[in-house]
């Protein structure tokens, strides 16, 4: 058995979570974890610390932001609310967590504003923010456009493929197959949407109609299915045109 003191276990929570002596803060250890670590983190707390299941207490700022930051990591949603304090002087933070798998847009409504309108850029396309005690997570896919070949190109059918830097004894019109495959796995993922089943606003991609065009041609099947589901691609028209699919590509 080992039994410490205050002193002995203060000097293991300094080594551990290089705390600042006696001022409460969430170490950058717990900031880092991923979302089982967080959730069981939070959970725990709520266990020990919590009431009504789902409702932290601090008199703590930074002990608010470092859990809502948590809970970030965790995939709860939360709320803040504020109490006057019964004993003492200092406000009461509540932190309310929040297991729902989406959230619904209660009001629409017009307002006037003259103030800046922001419109951040981060290289991941997603955003995080705070506002009134509520962190809310929006941002878009990465905006492109490519042109997906339904048969293999005749810039490349009869060139060998190369596999690790390798030239083989293959050429790429070997692999039609292959190709029928990617084109279908790819409009069977838009077709599901993101989480909620929502259309994928980007990547869009881009079919070249020309005027031998196979329509009845079943391993199109899913791509008809994608267009008429949300419309998502985009047709480039080379029956009456001069020029040719080999000559243009979508590349946003």
């Amino acid at each position: 058995m080992i039994r410490l003191n205050a002193a002995s276990s203060q000097k293991i929570l300094d080594d551990l979570f290089k705390t600042r002596n006696t001022i409460k803060f969430i170490p950058d250890v717990l900031k880092n974890m991923d979302r089982q670590q967080a959730r069981v983190f939070l959970d725990t707390y709520l266990r020990a610390d919590g009431f009504e299941g789902c409702k932290i207490t601090t008199t703590d700022i930074d002990i608010l932001n470092g859990l809502q930051q948590i809970a970030v990591d965790a995939e709860y949603g939360f709320t803040v609310m504020t109490r006057e304090p019964t004993i003492g002087k200092k406000m009461l933070y509540v932190l309310r967590l929040v297991d729902h798998q989406g959230t619904s847009i209660m009001e629409i409504k017009k307002v006037d504003y003259s103030g800046i309108i922001w419109c951040p850029n981060t290289d991941n396309e997603t955003v995080v923010a705070r506002r009134n005690g509520k962190v809310f997570i929006t941002g878009n896919t990465p905006f492109f456009n490519i042109t997906m070949d339904l048969e293999v190109p005749s810039t490349l059918k009869d060139h060998p493929v190369i596999i690790g830097g390798e030239y083989q004894s293959e050429t790429y019109a070997e692999y039609q197959a292959e190709m029928n495959i990617i084109n279908e796995a790819f409009a069977e993922v838009m077709m599901e949407g993101d989480a909620t089943g929502r259309v994928f606003t980007f990547p869009i991609p881009t079919y070249n109609i020309t005027k031998d065009f196979d329509w009845d041609n079943p391993n199109l099947d899913k791509l008809w299915v994608m267009t008429g589901k949300f419309g998502t691609p985009y047709f480039s028209n080379f029956v009456n045109s001069d020029m040719s699919p080999d000559d243009t590509r979508s590349m946003c």
